[in-house]
């Protein structure tokens, strides 16, 4: 609900968060000139297929590594450039059927694949346009979870009294009954070898796994996706003209 969908093969060590957090007004700002110059109609992963070894991700270009960086230095300031990404892949998957090339040739970079019903068309499934659809859908999911998390770091009301965070409170609170979290009732208590895979939310006061195979999901549709984008273009507009807060590095 709040994270990237699946894990990737390039992920941030625990040591270079540390020095990204650091330096976070600088990183922050070099995100959003990326987000701004950003065209995904130049992505070049090749002809519709995912790189298991990262050698076809281009900088310049949407990445899980991005994403996770935005989520875990809350750089809000990226609110902008997500949306307008956002909106563009919107777009090009609106206008796949009449243009395939409509869809960027997005990377993965992940192990992450598509299960295929005996009823599917086999073939077309594995056609390099189904791959690019398939590709830009899980960004498309993964920027707007990202929005709604960057809002929900910043305590933005309208968020917290939807039914999407009441969706995530009652994952909390399942998850929070593992035996692994008996002895962990705040953030304090999570030990520091265990802190890359095991979280605090600091709103519920509940220790939850970090993993995305133990994530909470909501079904995806386009009155959520409106939603998100709407919290988002208002909370904007509320900050336009304020200093933005200096978000806390910690996230949940």
């Amino acid at each position: 609900m709040y994270g990237l969908a699946t894990p990737r093969n390039f992920y941030l060590s625990e040591a270079n968060l540390d020095r990204l957090r650091g330096q976070r007004a600088a990183v922050s700002a070099d995100i959003v000139k990326l987000l701004n110059r950003m065209d995904l109609s130049k992505a070049t992963n090749g002809p519709g297929t995912f790189s298991m070894t990262g050698s076809n991700q281009d900088p310049e270009q949407l990445s899980g590594t991005l994403l996770d960086i935005i989520l875990r230095l809350n750089a809000v300031e990226a609110l902008p450039g997500l949306l307008r990404l956002e909106a563009d892949l919107n777009q090009g998957l609106a206008a796949a059927t009449s243009d395939p090339a409509s869809v960027p040739d997005l990377d993965l970079d992940s192990p992450v694949m598509e299960t295929i019903s005996y009823k599917d068309d086999l073939k077309d499934a594995q056609s390099p346009r189904h791959r690019r659809e398939f590709a830009a859908r899980i960004y498309q999911r993964e920027i707007l979870s990202v929005l709604a998390a960057l809002l929900r770091h910043q305590h933005y009301q309208p968020l917290l009294d939807s039914d999407l965070e009441a969706s995530y409170f009652e994952y909390l609170k399942k998850g929070a009954g593992d035996p692994q979290f008996s002895g962990i009732h705040s953030e304090g208590d999570v030990p520091a070898d265990q802190r890359a895979w095991i979280g605090f939310d600091l709103i519920y006061k509940l220790p939850f796994h970090k993993d995305p195979s133990h994530s909470g999901f909501v079904p995806f549709t386009p009155k959520l996706r409106l939603e998100i984008r709407q919290w988002a273009a208002d909370y904007l507009q509320q900050t336009s003209g304020k200093k933005t807060p200096e978000a806390s590095p910690k996230v949940e």
